[in-house]
């Protein structure tokens, strides 16, 4: 006979180790949003809050896993934002009418990570930055294609 052990949901036999939960959007969400106050201080990020208060719109150049995302989520909790993630087709489709979606975020910060894979938007944006009053836009890119 096996020693059994708790774990929180059941007794299982000792040997036995429980299955991980399995992550959801949900809570994969939650644990990036609990992991910000512990991370590093960005220095870029003053510098963001500063240039998004000065133009309609920044763009955050570097590398996969640079921070880009991140930083743009720390500026998001001090405002009401939105985050479209272009390489998700949903998301992309939402900008078919780049001037509609926009307007419907009136006072918003608006996150376009992946923007890179969408520069059709490059010209449609730099217009519609500066014509959609109270717009802020936030891109996020890994590399620029010529636009």
């Amino acid at each position: 006979m096996s020693a059994l052990e708790p774990t929180g949901e059941a007794l299982v036999p000792a040997s036995i180790e429980p299955r991980p939960r399995e992550p959801t959007p949900t809570r994969a969400l939650m644990e990036f949003h609990s992991a910000i106050p512990r991370m590093i201080p960005r220095r870029l990020l003053a510098a963001l809050t500063a240039a998004l208060g000065e133009s309609p719109a920044a763009v955050l150049l570097g590398p996969r896993q640079s921070g880009k995302t991140t930083l743009a989520h720390e500026v998001a909790r001090t405002r009401p934002a939105v985050y479209l993630d272009l390489e998700s087709e949903a998301d992309r489709a939402k900008l078919s009418e780049p001037e509609l979606y926009l307007s419907q975020h009136p006072d918003e910060l608006v996150i376009l990570g992946g923007i890179h894979r969408a520069p059709q938007l490059f010209r449609s944006l730099r217009g519609l930055a500066e014509s959609v009053e109270a717009v802020s836009l936030v891109g996020l890119c890994e590399e620029l294609a010529a636009a």
